[in-house]
């Protein structure tokens, strides 16, 4: 057996810092780590090693600096290292950075691929995907659990909907969505030592420098583009998909004010749950450049279609899916273009009159017949063969488990540029060049301390919008044309199989409703890892008062206070609802993957806590004595909507 381990040097996230004059983020001279997803990813693939044997390859791409997590993995238990080390792969997007490891994949031929699902710098969730679509590998992602069995990879998917249940047969590419500590069946494998916290490998090579002979430098292999193989074109800058038109700074001023008690602090944030504040959506900033009769050059013909790539819940569409057609809309008007709704599915069933009503000006319905469960190659397929008449200028899908497991691979096999988690679109002249409109994809960086512009040098771009960040469009049903065509399905050995999702998420009390799902909640309670067993138990009943979701820091999903599910964090995901009312938090760093929210209220009996210095509102009392005064109020019905 053998494993190929890929891992990221990161710089630690509160560490950096906006240069408005250079206009990107500073990286020098900051705190560096091992991508902490990718070092859940090394642990499994070491306890599968021990309890399988073979080899265990660890692969890096990056500059001299980034040796440091090779030697990392090594101290932890790797045989031996891969340094992708070349000006040539610098500046590599998710989709040149696949192109490079898939040479890797194709020298070393490994049984299995673990990886982090995505990395704090960049959170697109992207490369895993592509690299398992340029190196023909089965792919299981967002695992929590896994084990070996012979020749099949068994394992456990965390999902919006629940845990599932996936196997695939070697050779097989899996992204780890939480390391060993966190399993809790049978099917889980001890972990070899703590791994909670990630160190600082900042320091490491300076101490390299000192000593003249180690043996873990021997086990480092440094290739570059010329010994990687290939066309140099593919690699780095040259070879990328995408590039960072420009980069702004996100500054959200929080008001810093204080409730006298319990009974003034609930009365606040009714008034914050009531007001004008109460739903406000993230998007497109305003100014943006376009109008509805515009004509860009190059963008004729078909390329005036933005197509979203609809998710259905059984009979119905997911809110995520009427966002994205909502985002596309919008831009439509400024770019003159058609938003048609894509619906890949063997019945359209009654889905018109929503997907009119969400703002689709066509339909286009992709009749498959899945023969079975609707796996990841006949998805990446289905779409496949529709492009392969078509051009639209866009892409777009929701950046939920399912598209983030298989819109990447479409755009790996088309050789296409994809930004994963945008929040928006938006349209402006291409620098340089004033009579060209460039669609731009708005993506957070940073944990949304920085908004980066991405411009897609392909057509069409390929892009996913985080949940909740546009407003759903709640428009008047009218006439939409309806296209069929047929997909001719077709069946993959590669294919992994899986079992449906086990409901799970955050439920409401006995005999009240669920709360809504944590992805595209506008409203959240989050519950930190300081909360009380009972006060946890009563979070549900403030989400139902509120119409919010119950989320949690990743301290508190370790400690079973919240489902895994609805974690809230930089490891799994970043928001920025209207209003978080946070609980039993441990610290400022609970609220940096909110950071962009609109309205924070912290409840803190510490008075003297850094927690307070993030809020908005700070109730300083315990917990329990908030939720009695929060539960003993009426809140207005419609600011359950």
């Amino acid at each position: 057996m053998r494993y190929l381990v890929l891992v990221k040097q990161v710089p630690e996230i509160n560490s950096v810092h906006f240069v408005p004059q250079l206009n990107r983020i500073e990286r020098d001279g900051v705190a560096a780590l091992l991508n902490p997803l990718d070092r859940d990813a090394l642990e499994h693939a070491l306890a599968m090693r021990e309890a399988t044997g073979g080899e265990l390859v660890a692969v890096t791409m990056g500059p001299p600096g980034a040796r440091a997590v090779l030697l990392e993995a090594l101290e932890l238990g790797a045989d031996r290292a891969i340094h992708l080390l070349d000006l040539a792969f610098a500046g590599a997007d998710s989709l040149a950075t696949a192109r490079a490891l898939a040479a890797v994949v194709a020298r070393e031929r490994p049984d299995a691929v673990l990886c982090g699902r995505s990395t704090l710098d960049g959170a697109t969730a992207q490369v895993g995907p592509q690299l398992a679509e340029l190196s023909g590998l089965a792919q299981i992602t967002q695992v929590v659990e896994i084990a070996l069995e012979g020749t099949v990879v068994r394992a456990v998917r965390e999902l919006e909907s629940g845990r599932q249940f996936a196997s695939a047969r070697l050779p097989v590419l899996v992204t780890v969505e939480r390391g060993p500590l966190w399993s809790a069946s049978a099917l889980s494998i001890a972990p070899r030592r703590d791994v909670a916290v990630s160190p600082n490998v900042a320091d490491k090579i300076d101490e390299i420098d000192e000593i003249d002979e180690i043996d873990e430098i021997d086990k480092i292999d440094e290739i570059d583009a010329a010994g990687l193989g290939g066309d140099p074109g593919c690699y780095g800058i040259r070879g990328s998909g995408t590039y960072v038109q420009q980069v702004m700074e996100t500054v959200v001023a929080r008001h810093h004010e204080v409730a006298a008690g319990a009974i003034e602090g609930a009365q606040h944030v009714v008034a914050l749950a009531t007001g004008p504040t109460a739903a406000v959506p993230v998007g497109p900033p305003a100014g943006a450049v376009g109008t509805a009769d515009a004509d860009p050059v190059g963008l004729g013909g078909p390329a005036q279609q933005i197509w979203v790539v609809v998710e259905c819940e059984g009979a119905t569409v997911s809110p995520a899916s009427l966002e994205a057609l909502a985002c596309a809309r919008d831009v439509s008007v400024r770019l003159g273009a058609e938003v048609v709704a894509v619906v890949i599915a063997p019945r359209l069933a009654d889905l018109v009159p929503v997907l009119s009503a969400g703002g689709a000006q066509r339909i286009v319905h992709a009749a498959v017949d899945w023969a079975g469960d609707a796996t990841v190659e006949a998805r990446v397929d289905a779409l496949c063969q529709l492009l392969a008449s078509r051009r639209p200028r866009a892409v777009l899908g929701p950046w939920s488990s399912a598209c983030r497991e298989w819109l990447p691979r479409v755009a790996a096999r088309l050789g296409l540029g994809m930004t994963g988690d945008a929040v928006g679109l938006d349209v402006g002249t291409r620098p340089g060049d004033p009579d060209t409109l460039d669609l731009v994809w708005l993506k957070p960086a940073w944990s949304g301390s920085a908004t980066a512009r991405v411009v897609a040098r392909t057509v069409p771009a390929f892009g996913t919008l985080r949940p909740g960040s546009v407003r759903a469009s709640a428009g008047a049903t009218a006439a939409v044309p309806v296209e069929r065509i047929v997909i001719a399905a077709s069946a993959s050995p590669r294919a992994p199989w899986a079992t449906p999702p086990e409901l799970g998420g955050t439920q409401g009390p006995a005999g009240a409703p669920a709360t809504p799902r944590v992805d595209g909640a506008l409203r959240l309670v989050l519950v930190g890892g300081r909360l009380d067993r009972g006060s946890a138990r009563r979070a549900p009943l403030l989400a139902d008062q509120l119409g919010a979701a119950v989320a949690g820091t990743r301290a508190a999903a370790a400690l079973g206070l919240v489902d895994p599910a609805a974690e809230i964090s930089v490891l799994k995901r970043s928001m920025a609802p209207a209003l978080v009312v946070a609980l039993g938090l441990d610290g400022a760093g609970d609220l940096v993957a909110l950071r962009a929210a609109t309205s924070v209220v912290v409840v803190d009996e510490r008075p003297a806590s850094e927690v307070h210095d993030a809020a908005d509102l700070s109730v300083v009392v315990p917990a329990a004595e908030f939720l009695d005064a929060m539960l003993s109020l009426q809140v207005p019905p419609a600011s359950r909507a």
